[in-house]
Order: structure tokens, then C-alpha cells, then sequence
């Protein structure tokens, strides 16, 4: 595998991935709470392809510029070994993720009586994001590495933007009013989903960087 590589540093990293284009599948099926028809979803798939993988790990060797450029340019020569070799964990620990908060929404926040068969926008303005990650040292087949045990992940917005097309069979005047609803009320339904939001993707993080200083 191409990740069994000694590299050895502290510093920034910064993976980049240029033209992603991402398949979700999601598949669900009825549930009752509170007498009214909820969607519970039991399966959902990702998938993503990219044009490029753009890697630069900083400070490596002890600030060595030399075997700090060798080895990011022989990382970069076999991206796609080394994102074949991380791609189904990524994928599975973010479907794993929006499994979790799809139905923390399809559960709680649809209490409300919606029907309908149409897209749907949620857009978040101004978000700012604080990020606390806590590790420890360990050995892996001689060497240290870092064991990332905590990713916290907490994040503000100034608004909630709330659009779902095509309610109640199309009629308009309805669905207009439940998206009037939904946006005058868009504090009280992000206080009910972001506790379980930011856990989902502290988690799905912590996977994905202990993936990450496990191998690399």
C-alpha cells in the first residue's frame, strides 16, 4: 500500500480535491410517530469522483525542504493510490454521517404536516466554525503518530434559509404558507437539529483524521 510510508513532521496539511462530483443514494421507508407518516432513512450511499487530488504536508522531516518537497512531490505522483486506498472511508463514515442527520430531520423536524415530492434547499448564511481536536501520541510499527480522541465541532449562521418545492400535491398557496412557517421559525428548528449535526460531523472528522495520521 502506498500510505506505508515514513513520513514523520508537525505542521499544516492541506488536501485538496479539484471537480468533485458526488452520487448519493438514499433509501427509506414509512414510519409512524405520533399517528403521522414519517420517512425513516436505512440506507444511505455516497460516492464521489474527483479530477485531482492535491496534497501538501508541511514541516516534514524535521523542516528538511528537501525531503519535505521529495516526498510531497512523490505523494502528489500517486494520488490516486493514495486516495483508492482512503476513498470507501471516507465514504462510508459520511454516509454513515447524513444517514444520521436525515433522520434527525425526517424524525423530528416533520412533525409538522408536510407531504410532498420535490427538491429542497437549506441554505446557511455566514456560518463560522470552531473546531477543537484533541489527540495523543502512539506507535505504529515503530514510529510515532498522533491518535486523534476528541473532534468537537460547534458552528453559527446568521440565517437559515428554508425552500421545499412541490408541497401538498402542488398546491401552491399551502406550500407557500409551510415555507413562510418553516423560515419564521428557522432558530427554533436549527436549536432541534444542530446538537445532532455537529456531533454527526465531529465523529465523521475524527474517523477521517484518524485515518488520515494512522496512515500517513
Amino acid at each position: 500500500k502506498v500510505l506505508i510510508l515514513p513520513i514523520q513532521g508537525h505542521g499544516h496539511s492541506n488536501l485538496t480535491l479539484k471537480n468533485v462530483k458526488a452520487k448519493v443514494q438514499l433509501l427509506g421507508k414509512p414510519m409512524k410517530k405520533n399517528g403521522q407518516d414519517h420517512m425513516d432513512v436505512d440506507k444511505f450511499k455516497l460516492h464521489f469522483n474527483t479530477d485531482r487530488l492535491h496534497i501538501d504536508l508541511e514541516n516534514l522531516f524535521n523542516g528538511d525542504k528537501a525531503l519535505g518537497d521529495n516526498m510531497n512531490a512523490f505523494l502528489n505522483e500517486n494520488w490516486q493510490d493514495i486516495l483508492k486506498e482512503l476513498q470507501p472511508s471516507i465514504e462510508d463514515a459520511l454516509g454513515q454521517t447524513f444517514q444520521a442527520i436525515a433522520n434527525r430531520i425526517f424524525h423530528k423536524v416533520l412533525i409538522l404536516p408536510i407531504q410532498g415530492h420535490g427538491h429542497s434547499n437549506l441554505t446557511l448564511k455566514n456560518v463560522k466554525a470552531k473546531v477543537q481536536l484533541l489527540g495523543k501520541p502512539m506507535k505504529k510499527n515503530g514510529q510515532d503518530h498522533m491518535d486523534v480522541d476528541k473532534f468537537k465541532l460547534h458552528f453559527n449562521t446568521d440565517r437559515l434559509h428554508i425552500d421545499l418545492e412541490n408541497l401538498f400535491n402542488g398546491d401552491k398557496a399551502l406550500g407557500d404558507n409551510m415555507n413562510a412557517f418553516l423560515n419564521e421559525n428557522w432558530q427554533d428548528i436549527l436549536k432541534e437539529l444542530q446538537p445532532s449535526i455537529e456531533d454527526a460531523l465531529g465523529q465523521t472528522f475524527q474517523a477521517i483524521a484518524n485515518r488520515i495520521f494512522h496512515k500517513v
